[in-house]
C-alpha cells in the first residue's frame, strides 16, 4: 500500500508519476498496465487541479493491492462538487475535430478501470477506482 500526498499543482505531476510507477514496480505491473495507471492518474490529478477553487492545498494519492484488486483514491481537501457523470460521444469512429470538449478523459478511465465511485462533502471530494489485476511477483 502506498499513501502520498502531493501539492495540488501540475508541478507536481512529476512526483506523482515517480511514486506510481515505484509502486507498480513492486506490485510486478507490467508494462500495459502499468500506462494504464499513469493515464487514470494523469485524468485524475489534472482534473483535480483544473477544476479546484484557487488557493493552495494538497491531494491524497492512495495505491493498494489487495487479492488481485487494485484500488486506487484520490482525496482532495478543497474542492468543488465534479460531475463523473457526462454526456459524450461514446462512438470511438468520430474524428476528435468532430467531438464535443470534455469527458473523453472520463471515458479512458472508464475503459481502463471496471468501478468508479465518488463521493463529494464539501469541501472534501474523494475518488475511488478499482480493477481487477494479475501480478507476477
Amino acid at each position: 500500500m502506498m499513501v502520498r500526498r502531493f501539492q495540488k499543482s501540475y508541478l507536481a505531476l512529476d512526483a506523482l508519476f515517480e511514486a506510481a510507477q515505484e509502486f507498480a514496480a513492486e506490485e510486478g505491473f507490467d508494462g500495459k498496465l502499468r500506462f494504464g495507471l499513469m493515464v487514470v492518474l494523469e485524468e485524475l490529478f489534472t482534473n483535480a487541479v483544473k477544476f479546484s477553487p484557487p488557493g493552495d492545498g494538497e491531494l491524497e494519492l492512495h495505491l493498494e493491492v489487495e487479492s488481485g484488486l487494485l484500488t486506487v483514491a484520490l482525496t482532495d481537501f478543497n474542492a468543488k462538487e465534479f460531475d463523473f457523470d457526462p454526456v459524450f460521444d461514446e462512438s470511438p469512429s468520430r474524428s476528435l475535430n468532430e467531438r464535443e470538449v470534455g469527458g473523453l478523459g472520463l471515458r479512458f478511465i472508464r475503459e481502463i478501470m471496471d468501478t468508479i465511485e465518488y463521493c463529494y462533502e464539501e469541501p472534501i471530494s474523494r475518488v475511488v477506482l478499482t480493477r481487477r489485476v494479475d501480478t507476477h511477483v
